[in-house]
C-alpha cells in the first residue's frame, strides 16, 4: 500500500513509499525517446497545459455562473497554446492564466480569508495552506499511478528535471488542480473557518492539529467522487456524436485514466505501438 509521509509543520520534503517502478521498461524507453525530440517534447507539454486549462473550463459554469468572461479568458489562452514555440513561452502562458484564475477565485471569497493570489513555501494565508495540502495529496495519487505504470517519474515534459523532483508526476498533476481548488472552496465557512489555522512567521499558515481531521475526512469523501477528466478537446463532440457526459470517479481512477491518455500521446508522437 503506497504511503505519503508529510512533516507535521511542513518543514521537510514529502516522502512517498511504494513498490517502485514496474517491469514495463518499454514505456520508459518511449518516454525518453519522446523527451529527446524537441518537437515531440513541446507537443506533449502542449497537451499537458491544454488538459489543465480544459479542467478550469469544466468548472467555470459552477464557480462563475454570472461571469462568462472568466471562461472566455481561459478559452482564449487555450487558443494561444499552439503558437508557443518553446517550453519557456508555454510556461509563461500557463503561469499568466493560472494567476488570472487565482485572482478570479479570490473574488469569490469573503475578506476574512485574506486571499490575494497564490503563494507557497510557506503559504501565508489559510486558503493557500489548503491549496498546498490538497495539491500534495493529489500529487501523491498521481505518483502512485506513474510508478505502477512503469513510467519514469523524474522525466517530465513541461516541468524541467531537477534533483528530488518528480517532474512527470508534476506534469500529470496539473489537470487535477482545478478539482482541488473547487474542493478547497467547498470547505470555506462550511467546514473550516479562519480560526482553524495558525500562522508563524517562519513556518507560514497551517491548519491547527485539532482540526486537520476535518480536512482529511472531507478529502476522503471528495477523492471517491472526483470529477472525471474529459479527454475530448473543447468544442469537439464525443466520438459517438453525443456531448461528453461526466460521471463520478475516484481520484485514483482519474489518475489511472490520465496515465492511459499520456501513454497514448507517447504512442502517437513517437509512432510506436505498445
Amino acid at each position: 500500500m503506497p504511503v505519503s509521509l508529510q512533516a507535521g509543520r511542513g518543514k521537510e520534503s514529502v516522502a512517498w513509499l511504494g513498490s517502485g517502478l514496474s517491469h514495463f521498461v518499454q514505456w520508459r524507453q518511449l518516454q525518453h525517446r519522446a523527451y529527446t525530440e524537441e518537437s515531440t517534447r513541446l507537443a506533449i507539454a502542449h497537451w499537458v497545459v491544454k488538459r489543465k486549462l480544459n479542467s478550469y473550463l469544466n468548472i467555470c459554469s459552477e464557480l462563475f455562473p454570472q461571469r462568462a468572461g472568466v471562461a472566455q479568458q481561459i478559452a482564449g489562452s487555450m487558443e494561444l497554446i499552439p503558437a508557443t514555440k518553446s517550453i519557456a513561452s508555454l510556461m509563461g502562458l500557463e503561469g499568466s492564466t493560472a494567476a488570472f484564475w487565482y485572482r478570479e477565485l479570490g473574488r469569490l471569497l469573503l475578506p476574512h480569508w485574506q486571499f490575494q493570489g497564490r503563494n507557497r513555501r510557506p503559504p501565508r494565508d489559510p486558503v493557500n495552506a489548503l491549496f498546498s495540502l490538497g495539491y500534495t495529496l493529489a500529487l501523491s495519487a498521481v505518483r502512485r499511478q506513474v510508478n505502477s505504470s512503469g513510467l519514469d517519474p523524474a522525466l517530465g515534459f513541461l516541468h524541467e528535471m531537477a534533483p528530488a523532483r518528480d517532474a512527470l508526476s508534476l506534469d500529470l498533476m496539473e489537470p487535477l488542480r482545478a478539482n482541488v481548488d473547487q474542493f478547497v472552496l467547498s470547505l470555506l465557512d462550511q467546514i473550516l473557518t479562519p480560526d482553524d489555522f495558525t500562522s508563524i512567521d517562519n513556518e507560514g499558515c497551517r491548519l491547527r492539529k485539532e482540526t486537520r481531521s476535518l480536512f482529511y475526512s472531507a478529502w476522503e469523501v471528495a477523492s471517491q467522487n472526483w470529477r472525471e477528466q474529459n479527454p475530448i478537446p473543447i468544442g469537439v463532440a464525443h466520438p459517438d456524436g453525443e456531448p461528453y457526459q461526466y460521471s463520478p470517479a475516484s481520484l485514483n481512477a482519474c489518475c489511472y485514466q490520465l496515465i492511459r491518455d499520456f501513454r497514448q500521446e507517447l504512442n502517437e508522437y513517437v509512432g510506436k505501438e505498445n
